[in-house]
Formats: structure tokens, sequence, C-alpha cells
């Protein structure tokens, strides 16, 4: 009976089910609801500065790019929008920054809420693609749930490039040490942001894919696979470049960490191949276009007026470093307004996962990649240091950890290539059973998160857990289900990348990494220009 159960189960993997394209599916679909039940189980506006990116959003869906900035804060603008949005900018008011307060306090939308007026944002300066993409559910006003559609455009799109990653995953062999590294970086923080209306949420997961992509071209070269791969690249890179102010940097620091890390001859067979030109020339474009509006409006400027004199270089130095432990911990789950947490054994929990795979992924790196690691862990150490130093006399303290995630994922990502191309030390058998434990880890840590958050908001931090109050918040879906629907489908997304894991028939042949079925005669093959990942003898 077990053998029978197994044999089906085999097949299938080796089937449909297998397959690279509906790995993207299947793992789309599975983060999309699981970043939908993030959004239900937060109250509107309830993620930091969601308020401001919600009216940005509003705007750019209307074709209103520059706000009017007259007599406002360096960064600040108004834009023509419905009353919706600028009652959506008070709906936090009188819980944020209090995680004793539950939600319930919020007021009603009340009034005539199509009626167009000014409303501030904080994000007048940011590229408009991202809130132009989230904001088209505005064009159809319909209160509460125009807010929710937002949101969940906002989760559709995050989905899609974090599922990019995992297609990239399945196209490869010996698997299980990267389908690892890809599940830790997707932590509590990166659901919670794809849940928000916050550009930050596309920064991140679009570094996700773009790290996991950009190393398979490079580490795992594929003659079959190379324009699929150049396509996909494309799409993150110019979505990832036009997201936020920094996204340009941090693109650039991307590249070059890949280039250093990867044999020259795979990239230069990348590079020298006609084919590639067209993808390189528009991911080069959309750097540019980036990188233009951001000179136009001023992305990266403040007022010039020195606000807080009292933090001096020394100073800010000192206070940032001390705050390393506290931005680790946003990174991994710091939810809210900054005010709701998970337990504390859960950003243990993600600790000792994160840094076993970094520690085994550096043991079996050759030089050139100890070295590489070694120089992205102090760049992403040393960044916030240096730009906060810069800035704060001008616009205070307010780094926070989430905002060096596109590079921090990076050193989790080659950590599992180095494990990975050290498969002799580290045998694949080894990585797919640690990657079970490692999901059934990360399923119990996600769930604990999202209880947490669902606590802070429905009772306040300080209440019961069991008990609902006069006080308490409801949201749209009983809390019980939307737990309950949480554990069922992050069990299944830990099940289903444990069983992408697992050898397929064709994996133990050498030959294309492209799954058979999915290439047609139309895919090109670029003949021997570009290295062919040879599979291990076994």
């Amino acid at each position: 009976m077990r053998e029978s159960i197994v044999r089906r189960f085999t097949a299938a993997r080796d089937g449909r089910l297998g397959t690279p394209r509906a790995t993207f599916w299947m793992s789309f679909g599975i983060l999309f609801v699981i970043t939908a039940l993030w959004s239900l189980a937060n109250p509107l506006m309830a993620v930091v500065d969601e308020g401001s990116h919600t009216v940005k959003a509003a705007a750019s869906a209307r074709l209103q790019f520059k706000g009017d900035e007259t007599g406002l804060p360096s960064g600040n603008g108004t834009f023509r929008v419905p009353e919706l949005y600028d009652q959506a900018l008070k709906l936090p008011n009188c819980f944020a920054f209090s995680p004793d307060t539950s939600a319930q306090c919020q007021q009603d939308l009340v009034g005539d809420l199509a009626a167009v007026t000014d409303v501030p944002t904080s994000a007048a300066r940011y590229n408009p693609i991202y809130y132009a993409i989230v904001g088209i559910p505005s064009l159809f006003p319909s209160g509460e749930a125009t807010l929710y559609l937002m949101r969940l455009a906002s989760g559709l799109l995050s989905a899609a490039l974090l599922a990019s990653a995992f297609r990239a995953v399945a196209e490869m062999k010996r698997r299980s040490w990267l389908m690892m590294g890809l599940m830790l970086t997707v932590t509590p923080t990166v659901l919670n942001l794809a849940s928000a209306i916050n550009p930050q949420s596309v920064e991140i997961a679009g570094a996700i894919g773009l790290w996991v992509s950009l190393l398979a071209l490079v580490r795992a070269p594929d003659p079959a696979l190379l324009q699929r791969r150049l396509v996909r690249l494309t799409v993150l890179s110019v979505l990832f470049v036009n997201s936020r102010a920094l996204s340009p940097f941090f693109l650039a620091v991307i590249v070059a960490t890949v280039v250093l890390s990867a044999p020259w001859p795979n990239v230069k067979a990348v590079l020298i191949d006609r084919r590639s030109w067209p993808y390189l020339a528009v991911a080069f474009l959309g750097t540019v276009a980036a990188v233009v509006w951001i000179r136009a409006v001023g992305g990266l400027s403040n007022s010039g007026e020195i606000l807080y004199p009292e933090l001096t270089t020394n100073r800010v130095v000192g206070l940032t470093l001390e705050q390393t432990a506290y931005y680790f911990e946003s990174l991994v789950g710091v939810f809210g307004w900054l005010d709701s947490r998970m337990p504390q054994w859960g950003y243990l929990l993600f600790a000792a996962l994160l840094g076993t795979l970094v520690v085994i992924g550096w043991t079996l790196a050759d030089r050139r990649n100890k070295l590489v690691l070694l120089g992205l862990g102090g760049l992403t150490l040393l960044l916030p240091v240096v730009l906060q130093a810069s800035q704060a006399p001008y616009v205070g303290i307010v780094w926070q950890g989430r905002y060096i995630a596109p590079l921090a994922v990076g050193i989790v990502l080659l950590a599992a290539f180095s494990a990975r191309d050290g498969q002799e030390r580290a045998p694949e058998r080894l990585a797919r059973s640690l990657m079970g434990t490692v999901g059934i880890l990360l399923a119990v840590g996600h769930v604990a998160a999202f209880t947490a958050n669902l606590h802070r908001f429905v009772n306040g931090t300080g209440s019961s857990w069991v008990h609902f109050h006069s006080w308490s918040w409801a949201p749209p879906v009983h809390p019980a289900v939307l737990l309950g629907l949480l554990t069922l489908f992050w069990a299944g997304l830990a099940g289903y990348a444990w069983s992408v894991c697992g050898e397929r028939r064709r994996d133990t042949a050498p030959g294309s990494d492209a799954f058979p079925s999915e290439l047609s005669a139309k895919t090109p093959v670029i003949g021997d220009s570009l290295p062919r990942e040879v599979a291990p003898s076994r």
C-alpha cells in the first residue's frame, strides 16, 4: 500500500506536477493565497506608511505622477484623488504605535467617498510604475472593497515575482539547497509587505527573483534555457529597478556580486551571444529610466536644512550599529507600524535556520565565493551606517532593517548555490532530507508570526489570546478561519517545495536543465556558445 502511494506520488511529480511550469503556477497560487490571508488579517492601513502609498497609487492610476509640494516638507506632495483616500490616511491614527490597542477603534468611512479633493502623501517623489499597477482598482471606487482590491493587486504582483524564483530553481538539477535558501528568504516580513500597498514588496520579491535567476544563468548555464531566463530577468530587473530610489544601486551590487561569484567563461558566453543583446538592452533602458526619474524629481535629495544638529557622525554610527540585532528582526518579522512582533523564539528559530545554511554554504564555498560572501555580508552590515550617517542630520534616524533586504537575501542565496556546487561534500540526499525539516520549521515559524500579528490587531498585545471582547476588532473573515487556512497553505507550500527537490528520472542523465515537455521546436538552442551544466556522475 505504502509503495503504491509513493509510486503514484513520484509519477505525479515526474509528470505534470513536476514541471517547472507547474512549479511556477503552484507556488504562485499558494503564495497569492497566503498574501491574501495576510491582507485580510491586517486592518486597512495597518502596515507602516501604507496610507501614503495608497494615495500615491490612486494618483498614479489617474496619471498624476508629480504632486504639488508647495509648503510641504521635502518629498511630500498633494494629489487630486477621491475623498476615500483622505479618510484612509486617518484609519490607523487610533492604534498605530500603541500595541495594546486593538483596531476596533478605526473610524467608519463616511460621506461622499468619490468627491475629489487634495490629499497629501510622503511618497510624492516615488517612481509611479508600481503604483500605477496596484492603483488600477482605485478607478472603480467602492469604499473598503477598493482598498482591499488594491492590496490584492500588490500581492498578485509580488507572488508572481516570487514564483519566478521557484520556477528558476525547479529548472535546475541538484536543487535542494537552492529551494532551501529560497524558502528561507521568504520571511514573514516579506509576506506582510506583499499583502499591503508598499513598493518595497516588489523590491524585495524582485530582488529574490533576480538573485536566483542571475545565479542560475551563470552558475548553472544551459543553452536551451537561455532565452527563457533572459525574458524572466528582463521583467524582474525593470520592475525591481523602478521600485524605490535605492534600487538602481542595489541592482548594480547584485549584478557585480553575481559576476564575481561565477566562472568568467559562463559570464562571457552570455555577453557575447547576440540573442542576449535585446534583453540586456531593455534591462539597461529600464535602469536608465529609473535613474532619470530619480534625478528629475530629487528622489534621493533632502531639504538641505539641518534639523537634528545633535546627530553627529560618531553618534549616528554608534546608534546604527547598536540597532543591528533589531534590523535583523525587522528582516524576519516586525509588522504593523513597527509595533507588532513575533514571539522571541520565532526570531531565534529563523536565526538558527538562516545561520545553518550560511555556515554550510561558507564551508563548502571555494576561495573566490568565500570572499564574495564576506564582501556582501560586510556591505549589508555597513551600508546602513554610511547612508544613515550622511542623512541623519537632515531627516533623523529613519533606517529600517527591511531597507537592506535586497542585499541581505543575496547572502542566503549565494550560500545555497555554494552548498549546491559543493555537492560532493554535501550530497543532494542530505540536502533534501534537511529541506524537509526546514520546511516544517518554517511553516511553524510563519504560523506563529501570523498568529501574533492577528492577535495584536484583534485584541491588542496585552489582552486575551482566546476570548473576544467589546473592543475586539473583527477582520472580514473570522480569525480562526484565517489561521486555519494559513496553516493549511503553508503546509502545502512546504510540502510542495520538498517534493520539487526530489530527483526526477530525467535528472539522472546529462543534458538540458529544461524540462523536455516544455521545450518546443521554437525554443532556441545556442550551439556550444554557452557552457552546459553537466549532471554529476552517479
